[in-house]
């Protein structure tokens, strides 16, 4: 077995008898962002690295592993919202993630971030919004519910990981 080349990633065997290999998906803050696989045998690993390899290059592999949904939803806001919405969608969809989904699921880490988190906190948010009459309250009318799936919806489409 040669030298592999650059972006092909790198496969060892570990200490227990089972193979390991990493590909560099990108950097965070000037520091290599790795992922990692393991398998039984070296081809095995080799498989899932040209797998995880091909899924980088179609932009399906997160490379920030530390962002949380706060981090991503205020760049997203900036870039996108801003770009290709009106400024009373933009203002809506800032007020929604400022009031309801900062406070409950903005520390979370995007890669720990569970369909089941996000439906809960839906599921949460739609129960809140059906007893709501006045927005004095700080909660959301089903109006403005339905706005919060849409971005929410938009969001999940681009974060996939």
């Amino acid at each position: 077995m040669g030298r592999r080349a650059n972006g092909e990633g790198s496969i060892y065997k570990t200490g227990d008898g089972r193979w390991r290999g990493f590909v560099t998906v990108g950097t965070n803050g000037g520091k290599q962002v790795r992922k990692y696989r393991a398998a039984k045998t070296r081809n095995e690993v080799l498989t899932k690295l040209n797998k995880l390899k091909q899924e980088h290059q179609t932009g399906r592999v997160l490379t920030v592993s530390r962002a949380t949904v706060r981090s991503f939803m205020e760049s997203w806001l900036t870039e996108h919202i801003a770009a290709h919405k009106s400024r009373a969608t933009e203002a809506l969809y800032r007020s929604i993630s400022e009031n309801h989904i900062f406070p409950k699921i903005g520390d979370h880490q995007l890669q720990k971030l569970s369909p089941a988190n996000v439906q809960t906190f839906v599921d949460k948010l739609a129960t809140v919004g059906k007893k709501c009459v006045e927005r004095s309250l700080g909660r959301l009318g089903p109006e403005d519910l339905k706005k919060f799936k849409e971005a929410l919806a938009l969001v999940c489409r681009e974060i996939v990981v």
